[in-house]
């Protein structure tokens, strides 16, 4: 009895290796094919965040409150360059109330970083309020840093989190 128990031991000791070694193989271990296919896959995440933006951008530059108000998840956050940590609901107030209103929106994109579900994004803007935005920079040219947080989810990526900077050396 002892030999047999031996026996059916080392015979399933050895299907588990062999199923259970392959499948948690370190990613170190493999040759390029997942590197590669990664680069793929954030290469089109930036891609479709990309086209996010000029979304976004024709909605501010239209005054397209409406398409914006759909545009932001429900649980988005900024800290805007006026230093206020606002929601959605306040982003949206703020559209309505012609605070943010601009003749100019232009970004420029220094880095991507993709961790999963999820990508920052590092730039610079440059907006020119309009005359009539009930701002004290309006007409005037402002530049800015910014980060955002951008997150995949319900099938494709929404802007969760952004946090916006006055830089008046525009560098």
């Amino acid at each position: 009895m002892q030999a047999e128990t031996k026996v059916y031991l080392d015979v399933a000791i050895r299907v588990a290796v062999a199923i259970l070694v392959p499948a948690f193989l370190p990613t170190a271990m493999c040759q390029e094919p997942l590197p590669v296919v990664e680069a793929i896959d954030d290469k089109l995440a930036i891609e479709q965040i990309k086209r996010l933006y000029d979304k976004e951008h024709e909605n501010l530059l239209r005054m397209d409150i409406s398409a914006q108000a759909k545009f932001l998840p429900d649980d988005f956050v900024v800290t805007n360059p006026f230093g206020m940590f606002i929601d959605k609901q306040q982003v949206v107030k703020r559209l309505h109330d012609n605070i943010i209103k601009y003749s100019r929106y232009e970004r420029t994109f220094d880095a991507f970083r993709r961790h999963d579900d999820t990508m920052i994004v590092i730039g610079s803007e440059t907006v020119v309020p309009t005359r009539d935005a009930n701002r004290p920079d309006a007409g005037k040219i402002v530049h800015r840093r910014f980060t955002e947080v951008w997150l995949r989810r319900e099938g494709g990526w929404q802007k969760i989190v952004r946090h916006a900077s006055d830089n008046p050396s525009g560098n």
